[in-house]
């Protein structure tokens, strides 16, 4: 997957992961609800002098709770435009393939995250919302089945195929997740006042005509 040069206006960045786990010998990835009530990938924004590998664990335990995050390989990074308060923003989203062996994940409400929910990764790409996150996640996908599935040994081989029911996270007092991180970006998705319409599936801060997005819907603006 290839980036584009931004045409004008702002840029900003983002990192996340593809959080993985062996649950019942099957591979499968986290996916959250997002505020527009789609599923996705988590991610974030960099704090001031932050290295983008600590921005996406950081990003990814704050918004599923989870604390046992090991970094694994790069996967891609991403980029799409939209408009946001009169102005035309290009947006980058690196994500990394992540590994997580225990802990229940809890979304962080407070950011509009209402669910996390573990999902077999063969069948992830088709239960994300946005086209480009789905990318993300058959590119994940190959790894899995090319570099970890073929390296490991026959007792230790999870297969990445499976019909099985997602597991559903609950949830805690947000009180006890800590502190959230600031989020100053006037473009940050977390804005409860975004009444989008649902059934739209385009980025849902983009206001460019529906017909200059060739490659389908993506992610929103966090």
């Amino acid at each position: 997957m290839t980036t584009s040069e931004p045409a004008g206006g702002r840029v900003e960045t983002s990192v996340g992961g593809v959080v993985i786990r062996a649950i019942g010998g099957v591979w499968h990835t986290l996916l959250i609800l997002d505020p527009y009530k789609r599923w996705g990938l988590p991610k974030g924004h960099a704090e001031d002098g932050e290295r983008p590998e600590d921005t996406g664990l950081r990003e990814v335990a704050e918004e599923t709770g989870l604390t046992d995050l090991r970094l694994g390989p790069e996967l891609v990074t991403i980029d799409w435009s939209f408009h946001a308060e009169g102005e035309q923003v290009h947006k980058y989203a690196t994500f990394s393939l992540m590994y997580s062996d225990r802990g229940n994940p809890v979304p962080e409400e407070r950011e509009g995250i209402t669910e996390c929910v573990w999902v077999p990764l063969d069948a992830a790409h088709e239960r994300v919302s946005y086209d480009n996150a789905g990318e993300v996640v058959k590119i994940a996908q190959r790894l899995v089945r090319s570099e970890i599935e073929g390296d490991a040994p026959p007792d230790r081989r999870a297969p990445t195929r499976a019909s099985a029911a997602p597991e559903r996270a609950g949830r805690a007092d947000p009180a006890d997740r800590g502190d959230p991180t600031d989020r100053t970006d006037p473009t940050d998705r977390t804005d409860p006042t975004d009444r989008t319409d649902p059934t739209d599936r385009t980025d849902p801060v983009d206001r460019t005509d529906p017909a200059d997005r060739a490659s389908g819907a993506q992610e929103p603006s966090r």
